[in-house]
């Protein structure tokens, strides 16, 4: 491999005892074409180490066809509907996979999440027509992951679902909202209580939080301050298992954003409209 892609750097790199945790799968009906190497440049392949830290391996469909065929199943077949539409046939098809992973100590750059999805997309040319991004749970047509620029820079949106979960009690008349998939930057995912309209506004200030995040901040343990207005302010909390794993099933902890005094964000747009609104003359 030679000319290589442009590094993901983290600008903003604190370095914390996390870990950051890759999955991709790759599915294929049938073995992927021989014969087209892995061009760095082509593909987007930052460095020759980025691609030494991941762990690649098959899995076939008649090796262990309960174990492949959880890919496909409720309640990952809903997901797949969704992602994949009309083209949902393209993962039926599929009688083998091909699993990335990366698992390593904090990093101080995204070389690592940047060559798995090189690696995708080298994939992708090879025939694999579906790749699952396990931890923010998405499903991709391999054709989009193919036509992606092989040198475009990191987009939060490409790696970080965003989430209300409509259907999850929370105890009072609001929402969870949350973010999905920041254990691949090795940061907690954020999460909170809100109202329908609020979703907007709450979606816009994580995906705030997450680029900050993937650009290697990391939230102090408690009362890291979030300014919307010169009256309004929101807070993160310290990170908690109990919030992200137990609840939301995110295979990270979370951090919850809420209000100063620790209360929900459920008409967190109203506040923010009132505390922007010029005082009324004397």
């Amino acid at each position: 491999m030679s000319d290589f892609a442009p590094l993901w750097t983290r600008d903003a790199y604190q370095r914390t005892n996390r870990r950051a945790e890759v999955l991709l799968v790759c599915f294929s009906a049938g073995p992927l074409a021989d014969g087209l190497r892995l061009d760095a440049r082509r593909f987007g392949v930052p460095s020759q180490e980025s691609v030494e830290a991941l762990d690649i391996r098959r899995q076939e469909s008649s090796s262990d066809k309960a174990i492949f065929d959880g890919w496909r199943e409720e309640p990952l077949r809903t997901i797949a509907a969704r992602d994949l539409g009309e083209h949902l046939a393209l993962l039926d098809a599929a009688d083998q996979c091909h699993l990335i992973r990366a698992s390593l100590p904090d990093p101080p750059d995204l070389g690592y999440l940047q060559a798995a999805w090189a690696v995708a997309r080298w994939m992708c040319a090879r025939g694999a027509t579906v790749v699952f991004d396990g931890h923010a749970v998405r499903f991709h047509r391999g054709e989009k992951i193919r036509e992606r620029p092989a040198d475009a820079p990191l987009d939060i949106r490409q790696e970080v679902g965003f989430v209300l979960e409509p259907d999850v009690d929370v105890g009072v008349e609001g929402h969870f909202v949350h973010t999905r998939g920041m254990t691949k930057l090795a940061r907690p995912d954020v999460v909170a209580v809100c109202g329908v309209e609020d979703v907007d506004l709450v979606v816009e200030i994580m995906r705030e939080l997450a680029a900050g995040m993937a650009q290697g901040l990391m939230p102090e343990a408690t009362r890291h301050g979030v300014e919307l207005s010169q009256g309004l302010s929101l807070y993160l909390g310290e990170p908690s298992p109990k919030l992200g794993v137990a609840r939301l099933h995110l295979n990270n902890d979370a951090t919850l954003l809420s209000l100063e005094g620790g209360e929900h964000l459920i008409g967190v747009l109203q506040l923010l409209r009132e505390s922007m609104r010029p005082p009324s003359p004397a």
